[in-house]
């Protein structure tokens, strides 16, 4: 597993670890969420000689990443039985000479 981490964030801290800054990046395998946490230690003469990395479970993102599906599941229904309500009431007033009566004659 560790090695998929490591595969899957290369691209994106090759260019960061020269910087001597703390960073996280965060990765999504299979179905869970991982956060890699970077921590720079510097040596008595405060040069970058190497970084501690920590692995863990990253419940936050996920549970981001779920709640953000299942609103947008949410509201693409909502959507089309506005929409669908919406047409049906055209039909209806059309049907009784409401004031969009002519709206479907050429």
């Amino acid at each position: 597993m560790i090695a998929q981490i490591n595969q899957q964030i290369k691209p994106q801290i090759t260019h960061r670890l020269s910087q001597d800054e703390p960073f996280a990046v965060p990765v999504a395998l299979a179905t869970k969420t991982y956060a890699v946490t970077f921590a720079p230690i510097d040596n008595v003469e405060g040069d970058l000689v190497a970084y501690i990395i920590s692995y863990e479970p990253d419940a936050t993102i996920g549970s981001y990443r779920q709640e953000f599906y299942l609103q947008l599941v949410a509201m693409t229904l909502l959507s089309i039985l506005l929409c669908d309500s919406f047409s049906v009431n055209i039909f209806d007033t059309s049907q009784l000479g409401g004031p969009l009566a002519g709206f479907h004659q050429p």
